[in-house]
């Protein structure tokens, strides 16, 4: 085998490797955090955000052109609870799906100029790709 086949060969375990959930042993040993708490910083851990409970979000404007800057914090609520843990994530921290292809998001912001002569605004979407159970 080539140099070059060994190393897509490689990367393609490292590829699929990142496709498989870690396993029930391996999160079990780990500490469930709820928002808000302090993270451990000895290592790994789950992130537990709680349906219904506040996650605030801080929005700032600043900078030396304003007279008036603008920092408030937005509070928003899951509707279901989700368990994080790396690029891994959880409803029920039992059944772990690949976040990055389970959860979408949609960034759109505008600032007020001549090419969008009307207020600015951020928008942040969150949604489900496909339905989980």
């Amino acid at each position: 085998m080539n140099t070059k086949m060994i190393l897509l060969f490689t990367g393609l375990l490292a590829t699929s490797a990142c496709a498989v959930p870690p396993s029930q042993s391996e999160l079990a040993t780990l500490p469930v955090i709820k928002f808000g708490e302090t993270v451990p910083s000895s290592g790994d851990f789950i992130l537990h955000f709680p349906a219904g409970k506040d996650i605030p979000t801080e929005v700032e404007i600043t900078g030396d052109l304003f007279q008036q800057p603008a920092h408030q914090v937005v509070t928003v609520k899951l509707k279901r609870d989700i368990y994080s843990y790396k690029d891994w994530m959880s409803y029920d921290n039992q059944h772990w799906l690949d976040a990055r292809n389970t959860l979408g998001v949609k960034l759109d912001i505008k600032i007020p100029g001549y090419t969008y002569p009307k207020p600015g605004h951020i928008k942040l979407d969150m949604f489900e790709k496909k339905k989980a159970p």
